[in-house]
């Protein structure tokens, strides 16, 4: 729904910011419902501000960011194990697990043709203004790609071919 960049090192404070910029692009459009959930990576994770999320809100499905992740000390030591919080618990519950999985395969492929149908490797202008808007536009793009080839499929489907002649193309 929304499109933006930053320069912050990691996503931990742009949760509620993109929630309420996508809350506002469906108010724009006329569209007066909420999302009632949320996925999002590992960079989102923000312990503090999932736990202040209330009943009945918008859900959050993240993947926790644990610090020790199972590396071993310098010393040689293992890692301390910190006892899951109930916010990281939650996620590791069945339909959490199963939302996140869901997660790559819908998410990273569109990074994916992005980087490679589209070539957008890197931006191409300076600023964060004028990035902000290059980005905005290649996320415009790709999405109207998405539309054009659905309406094209959807019209090729619907003229039948005869087998003695080609199909209109």
């Amino acid at each position: 729904m929304e499109a933006e960049i930053t320069q912050e090192a990691n996503d931990q404070n742009q949760r509620l910011p993109m929630l309420e910029a996508t809350r506002q692009t469906l108010k724009s459009a006329g569209i007066d419902e909420t999302p009632r959930e949320v996925v999002a990576d590992t960079g989102y994770w923000n312990e503090a501000a999932i736990a202040k999320v209330k009943a009945g809100e918008t859900e959050f499905f993240i993947n926790p960011f644990r610090k020790a992740r199972g590396r071993k000390r310098k010393d040689g030591a293992e890692p301390k194990k910190k006892p899951p919080t109930p916010s990281e618990e939650k996620m590791h519950r069945d339909r959490a697990g199963e939302i996140l999985k869901r997660r790559g395969a819908m998410v990273e492929g569109v990074f994916g043709q992005i980087k490679t149908v589209q070539g957008a490797t890197r931006f191409m202008r300076r600023g964060i203004a004028a990035c902000a808007s290059e980005w905005k536009l290649i996320c415009a793009a790709h999405n109207l790609l998405k539309i054009w080839r659905a309406l094209t499929k959807r019209r090729k489907e619907a003229i039948p071919c005869l087998a003695a002649s080609p199909c209109p193309g």
